[in-house]
């Protein structure tokens, strides 16, 4: 899929972490949506789908963080991805758990 729709590459990965990750394979999720982050850094900056997705990658890596047994860390980035999404988009909704209201 990835290979002959580029413009679906993002997604796809996407959704291929989060497959991983609801199949309890932590690790492979957390490497999966790291490259994702990896590839969308730049072009997140000047493309607003990008950093859209890019978000949503953000909040995948959170449950990957805290299912791989990082909770500390999972929180963390919780935290630091509050001020960038709106409450009501899904990547907020995936992160709630994980922000306390000390951030």
């Amino acid at each position: 899929f990835i290979v002959s729709s580029p413009d679906g590459a993002t997604p796809g990965r996407i959704a291929r972490a989060a497959v991983l990750l609801s199949a309890g394979r932590a690790t492979e999720a957390l490497e999966a949506v790291n490259d994702v982050l990896s590839r969308t850094r730049l072009d997140a900056r000047d493309d607003f789908e990008i950093a859209q997705w890019r978000r949503l990658a953000q909040a995948i890596r959170v449950l990957a963080l805290d299912a791989a047994g990082r909770p500390d860390l999972a929180a963390e980035e919780a935290c630091g991805l509050t001020a960038e999404v709106p409450g009501h988009l899904l990547p907020a909704m995936l992160i709630a758990p994980f922000v306390s209201d000390g951030c």
